[in-house]
């Protein structure tokens, strides 16, 4: 029998997240944008790092808008339900397998598309 188990990692500690504790958080600089995973404490820090600039900054609605905000909970939704395996064994596999892959946060598609195919 083979059990898969999903874990959200603190992309900045490394930690394993508790159920239900930390976060995804969403930012933009310089017409980028990123999401990192953190877990309380660290989601707190980055907040109160960016919180001089923000007081001091404007809002951008091209940022905020309902349609936006809809198509990234989506994006988010399928890409987790996309891959068959769990970041933790293919960053296993990949390592195993001499391609290089981060040792905390999220796995390239590219390499989840690997061990998919190298596994079907």
């Amino acid at each position: 029998m083979k059990k898969v188990i999903e874990q959200l990692v603190d992309d900045i500690s490394g930690d394993v997240i508790a159920d239900g504790a930390g976060e995804t958080i969403s930012f933009a600089i310089d017409g980028k944008s990123y999401e990192i995973d953190l877990g309380e404490a660290n989601a707190a820090k980055l907040r109160e790092a960016l919180q001089p600039y923000i007081a001091a900054g404007r809002r951008s609605s091209a940022l905020s808008t309902p349609a936006r905000q809809a198509a990234t909970r989506a994006t988010r939704s399928s890409s987790s339900s996309h891959w068959s395996a769990g970041y933790a064994v293919v960053r296993e596999w990949a390592q195993a397998n001499g391609i290089d892959v981060s040792p905390r946060g999220r796995v390239a598609d590219s390499v989840m598309k690997a061990y998919e195919d190298a596994h079907s």
